[in-house]
């Protein structure tokens, strides 16, 4: 057991100074100074390692070293100590020594690109580098699986102080490789006892991609490429066409396919396809429609689309693309947003409710707005005016007429003008259909023709509408004397056999 006690510790007391220097944070010197009992030649060790090797400078060991030889003169110890002191010494300037000299730094590996291919090889350079002052050996491995058959082209490299050494790694893309990018395990560099550690990413060709992307924007078609842009306006109708592709080679189908349309902006668009299956070189459209929201910012809007399928391989294929929709609003504009009739089937005579809603979708409040409805031959000229909607508002106007009960069946467009500061801004058509009205005026039916009878030859057609014996004077007298002649036989009857 060593102590520090009595005079000793008084002597030790004296050189204390010699410490001002080291302003340890640790509690190590202090510990050696008040500590009154140090239990073992072990301990003793370990608290010399704990002053000494939190201190890079050499010179706070040599500080040490003089404080330790101090105590050894007032201690029947001391041989015994100072030896302990020495080898302590000896050893952390050994361990700083071995750090300073080995630093050096190991790249990441970046393997394949797009365009990869699978079943084919993918190589890349990993870069390491010494940043130390003396030369390095370094031996590589790798965790990477065995279905990557990874290569180094070299190994135990020598790096020389400050330089760099470029190593050829090697692998193969297995057939159910996913495509993108993805890590596929990582490289252990080794180097006098000093390791580091780098990431192995491979990327690798999706063959299922978004060939093309058709917009059409309120009937004007064109084609954008992945990050290009199309103009549109508040109420545009716009219809997305999505072409995909299978690009393989060789006969894989790719199948389970999902094709997503969404934009988590105003556009509120958010809409999916699901396609069986595409054959090897083969393509399949999808089509999309969406209206632009009339009360939409002016802004650019991005639409995000993305697609994924699975090969017969159990490979997954993935592919996006993105376009931007510019919304541009005019300083003035009052929109006809909706126009109804009801109903929109009548007859003649009858009356009909016209709607009509429209919508300040300009960047300005407008004091001065008006609506014209027309129709000539329905006797339709009517306005509403001084309207005022402010900017992104809207208002309904309703017109109730009788249509006409001398107009002839068929269709009549009713037009509706929009305008502000008396400046035409927006046309709506909706269409009346007018029913046959009923007859007004009784007329006879009409008759049938009565075919001509033909006689045979040598007779004569009766000769309708002459006077006939039965209807003359003498056969009325005739008829008259017959009845008188029949009474007076009934007479002498009687007489005879009943009186």
């Amino acid at each position: 057991m060593y102590n520090i006690s009595g005079s000793r510790k008084s002597e030790f007391s004296k050189h204390q100074k010699h410490f001002v220097f080291l302003d340890f944070d640790s509690t190590g010197i202090e510990t050696f100074i008040n500590n009154k009992s140090l239990q073992s030649d072990e301990s003793l060790i370990k608290l010399m390692f704990n002053i000494i090797g939190g201190y890079k400078m050499k010179k706070i060991l040599i500080f040490v070293l003089f404080a330790a030889l101090l105590i050894a003169t007032t201690s029947v110890h001391a041989l015994e100590f100072k030896s302990l002191i020495s080898d302590a010494v000896s050893r952390s300037f050994t361990q700083k020594d071995i750090s300073q000299a080995v630093s050096f730094t190991v790249s990441d590996l970046e393997l394949g690109s797009n365009d990869q291919r699978r079943k084919q090889t993918a190589t890349a350079n990993l870069k390491i580098t010494n940043t130390g002052s003396d030369d390095i050996t370094v031996a590589l491995s790798s965790n990477a699986a065995s279905l990557y058959a990874l290569q180094f082209s070299q190994n135990n490299i020598n790096v020389p102080s400050n330089q760099s050494v470029d190593v050829s790694v090697s692998v193969t893309v297995p057939d159910d490789q996913d495509s993108g990018r993805k890590s596929i395990g990582t490289i252990t560099a080794a180097a006098s006892g000093v390791t580091r550690t780098s990431n192995i990413y491979l990327t690798t060709k999706s063959e299922l991609v978004i060939s093309r992307v058709k917009v059409n924007v309120d009937g004007k078609s064109s084609s954008l490429d992945d990050g290009e842009d199309v103009d549109a306006e508040p109420g545009d109708e716009v219809i997305l066409t999505v072409t995909l592709k299978n690009e393989y080679d060789e006969s894989i189908d790719i199948e389970d396919i999902t094709l997503t349309v969404e934009s988590d902006s105003d556009l509120d668009l958010d809409d999916d396809a699901d396609i069986s299956r595409i054959k090897d070189n083969d393509k399949d459209d999808s089509e999309f429609s969406f209206t632009i929201p009339r009360d939409i910012d002016e802004d650019d809007y991005d639409i995000d689309i993305t697609v994924d399928g699975e090969d017969e391989n159990g490979a997954n294929h993935e592919d996006d693309y993105t376009i931007t929709i510019n919304i541009d609003k005019k300083s003035h504009e009052i929109s006809i947003v909706r126009t109804t009739l009801s109903p929109s089937r009548i007859s003649c005579g009858g009356r009909v409710s016209l709607k009509t809603l429209v919508e300040n979708t300009g960047n300005n409040d407008e004091d001065n707005v008006a609506i014209e409805i027309i129709n000539s031959e329905l006797n339709l000229e009517e306005y509403f005016t001084g309207l005022n909607i402010d900017e992104a508002d809207d208002i309904e106007k309703t017109l109730t007429f009788n249509v006409p009960s001398s107009i002839e069946a068929g269709n009549y467009n009713i037009e509706v003008t929009s305008y502000y500061d008396n400046k035409q801004s927006d046309v709506s058509v909706v269409t009346l259909y007018v029913d046959t009205c009923a007859a007004t005026n009784n007329t006879s039916a009409p008759t049938t023709p009565t075919p001509p009878v033909v006689y045979p030859t040598g007779t004569s057609a009766p000769s309708y509408g002459t006077q006939g014996f039965m209807n003359t004077t003498g056969y009325i007298v005739l008829l008259g004397i017959a009845a008188l002649v029949f009474i007076i036989i009934i007479i002498v009857l009687l007489v005879k056999f009943v009186f």
